[in-house]
């Protein structure tokens, strides 16, 4: 059986353990891809919009001992539901609905892009002392990218996580990801002498 090193990336706490250098190559062309691609207009997969079906429901509620309505109001979707809404939540998450789409449109506004990263943001990049067992976990890599806001923090603020192996190393700004990218890529160069 064929061996090979195996990598840990580490950030702070979380790690991602016994990557083969194939699968930081592979990490490192996702990563390219993914940020290339999320420049440009994002293609959504899902249902086509004829086929998703919304609808807004209001409960009025009076019991023999109330004095006043109890309103309630409910959302379905054709994925979801959100349910015991009162009129302040509802205008809430209509503002909070309008807000994070308005900040979403493509192109991404410059402080999506932040050039700022935090204090031992970027993972580092180690030699373990085992060798690579291809079948002992499952082999996965991926991007992702989050985009939050909400009534308390109503600027969006936007993090990315890099998974392999079943384990996820989380909370890298839009530069820290860059950042990551350009050390992989050097570490490859490294290696590939």
């Amino acid at each position: 059986m064929k061996t090979e090193k195996t990598y840990t990336l580490s950030k702070n706490q979380e790690k991602i353990q016994s990557l083969s250098l194939g699968q930081l190559r592979d990490l490192y062309d996702t990563l390219e891809t993914f940020l290339v691609k999320e420049q440009q207009p994002v293609k959504v997969y899902g249902q086509k919009a004829s086929e998703i079906e919304i609808s807004l429901q209001k409960n009025i509620l009076l019991d023999k001992d109330d004095d006043a309505f109890r309103v309630y109001y409910s959302i379905t979707t054709s994925t979801g539901e959100i349910e015991w809404l009162s009129y302040h939540q509802l205008t809430k998450l209509s503002h909070m609905l309008l807000l994070f789409l308005k900040h979403n449109q493509f192109p991404f506004p410059a402080f999506l892009r932040s050039s700022k990263t935090k204090k031992n943001e970027i993972p580092v990049i180690t030699e373990e002392n085992q060798v690579y067992q291809p079948a002992s976990l499952p082999e996965d890599i991926s991007i992702n990218k989050y985009i939050h806001c909400s009534n308390m923090q109503p600027s969006p603020q936007v993090s990315y996580s890099i998974s392999g192996n079943g384990q996820w190393i989380n909370d890298l700004s839009p530069a820290g990801i860059r950042k990551f990218q350009r050390r992989l890529r050097l570490f490859l160069l490294k290696e590939d002498v």
